[in-house]
C-alpha cells in the first residue's frame, strides 16, 4: 500500500468532491496506464498508488476514516517519519520491537478500535496472542473474511404525493452507489486480459508479517484484499472493477403510508466487495402535503360550506374522498356552525389492520357579506319574533 497521502497521489485538494476525485483519477489513469506504458515499472506501481488512492478517496466511509487517520498521524507519538517499513503508508515509531522497529497502519475499519484502521487489527491479534481477548474485537478467523467486506447501506429521501402515499403503488427510485463496471463485467481485466490469482497473497487476501515475534495479518497490499488481481486493468474502471452512478429499482409503495416512514429493502444497497453481499436500503418517505384533506391517523378532514337558509333548513352535499368516490352527505335542519359529521370507512386503507379509517366533515356556515333590502326587513323581522 502506498505511503503516500492519497490526495496528493491524485492530485487534488482535501476538500475536493466526489467529481472532482473521479475526473483526477480519470485523467491520471489514461496516462498512466500499463497499457500504454509497457515495461515501464514506475508507471506500474503509479497506477497501483492510484487505485489504492481512489478506492478510499471515492467511498464516503472510507475517506471519513483515512481522514481521521491522517489528521492522528501528525501530531504526537504517531507521527509519520522516514524510514518505515516497504509499502507502509504511516510509520509509527516506538511501538514495534524493541530497538525502534516500528509497525504500520495499513487498513481501514469502522471496527478498529473506533476507527483507528488496522491499529485494531495489531492490537486485536497481539492482545488475543496473549490471551487476553476483549468482547467486540475480532478473532484471527475473522480477520481473514476482511478481503469480503459487505457493502454498505445506502440512505435515501424521496418525496411522494399524497394520492399516491393513500392508495399505494410503484415507483420507481434513483439509487446512487457503486455499479458493476460495463466494460469488464466487474472482473476488473481488460476485454483481452485475464484474472490471476495475486501472487503476493496467493488468492487469501491477507498477508503474514511478523511484529515482535508475533504473526500478524492485513489486508494485501497488492490485491486489496480480493485474492485476485487482472494481468491488464480494465480501462473502464482502472481494474476496481466498478464505477459510481445510478441505478433504477422499482418499490411497491404500501397503501396507507405516513410521513417519515422508512422502509428497508434487504440487499439493495452498495455492492460489497469480492463475494460479499450488498448492503441494505433504506429509503424515508416524505408526504407532500394535500390541498384538500388534512390527514390524522386512517381518518381524513375536510370542511364543507353552506349557507345560513341551508344551515335553518337542512341540504345535501356531494363530498369527495381520498379514494375519488363522491358520497351524498345530508345536513339536517338546524345544523350548528362547526357541526362534524363523520362518513364511515371513507378514510384511509390501513394493510396492518385491515380496515379503512373514517372521513370526517366539518360544517362551516357563511354569512352573507350583503343583504338587500327585504333580506334585511326579514332577518330584523325574525329577531323580533325571537324577543
Amino acid at each position: 500500500m502506498s505511503s503516500k497521502d492519497y490526495y496528493q497521489v491524485l492530485g487534488v485538494d482535501e476538500n475536493a468532491g466526489e467529481k472532482e476525485i473521479k475526473s483526477a483519477f480519470r485523467r491520471l489513469a489514461k496516462t498512466y496506464h500499463p497499457d500504454r506504458n509497457p515495461g515501464d515499472r514506475e508507471a506500474e506501481e503509479r497506477f497501483k498508488e492510484m487505485n489504492e488512492a481512489y478506492d478510499v478517496l471515492s467511498d464516503s466511509k472510507k475517506r471519513k476514516q483515512y481522514d481521521q487517520m491522517r489528521t492522528l498521524g501528525a501530531y504526537g507519538p504517531f507521527a509519520p517519519r522516514q524510514g518505515g517499513a516497504a509499502g507502509s503508508p504511516f510509520d509509527f515509531g516506538g511501538f514495534g520491537k524493541p530497538g525502534g522497529q516500528s509497525y504500520t497502519w495499513s487498513t481501514i475499519d469502522d471496527a478498529d478500535l473506533g476507527g483507528f484502521g488496522g491499529l485494531g487489527d495489531i492490537f486485536e491479534e497481539l492482545m488475543r496472542q496473549m490471551g487476553m481477548e476483549r468482547k467486540g474485537w475480532r478473532t484471527k478467523a475473522e480477520a481473514k473474511k476482511r478481503a469480503a467486506r459487505r457493502g454498505q447501506d445506502i440512505n435515501l429521501s424521496i418525496e411522494v404525493p399524497f394520492d399516491l402515499a393513500i392508495k399505494g403503488g410503484k415507483l420507481v427510485v434513483k439509487v446512487p452507489g457503486k455499479l458493476v463496471c460495463e466494460a469488464c463485467r466487474g472482473s476488473g481485466a481488460a476485454p483481452d486480459g485475464r484474472v490471476d490469482v495475486c501472487k503476493r497473497c496467493k488468492g487469501k487476501g491477507t498477508v503474514a508479517y511478523e511484529l515482535g515475534g508475533y504473526a500478524l495479518s492485513r489486508t494485501c497490499p497488492e490485491c486489496l484484499g480480493k485474492g485476485t488481481r487482472p494481468d491488464k486493468p480494465c480501462p473502464s474502471c482502472g481494474g476496481l472493477g466498478f464505477s459510481r452512478g445510478e441505478r433504477k429499482i422499482g418499490i411497491k409503495l404500501p397503501a396507507g403510508v405516513v410521513d417519515k416512514t422508512k422502509l428497508k429493502l434487504a440487499g439493495r444497497g452498495d455492492m460489497g466487495e469480492g463475494k460479499a453481499p450488498a448492503g441494505d436500503l433504506y429509503i424515508t418517505i416524505r408526504v407532500t402535503p394535500s390541498e384538500e384533506f388534512v390527514r390524522e391517523g386512517d381518518d381524513i378532514r375536510t370542511t364543507v360550506s353552506i349557507g345560513v337558509d341551508e344551515a335553518i333548513l337542512g341540504t345535501t352535499r356531494e363530498i369527495k374522498t381520498v379514494s375519488g368516490k363522491k358520497v351524498r352527505l345530508k345536513i339536517p335542519p338546524s345544523s350548528q356552525p362547526g357541526k362534524v359529521f363523520r362518513l364511515k370507512g371513507h378514510g384511509v386503507y390501513n394493510e396492518r389492520k385491515k380496515r379503512s379509517g373514517d372521513h370526517l366533515v366539518k360544517v362551516e356556515v357563511k354569512i352573507p357579506k350583503k343583504l338587500t333590502e327585504e333580506q334585511r326587513e326579514f332577518i330584523e323581522g325574525f329577531a323580533r319574533e325571537k324577543v
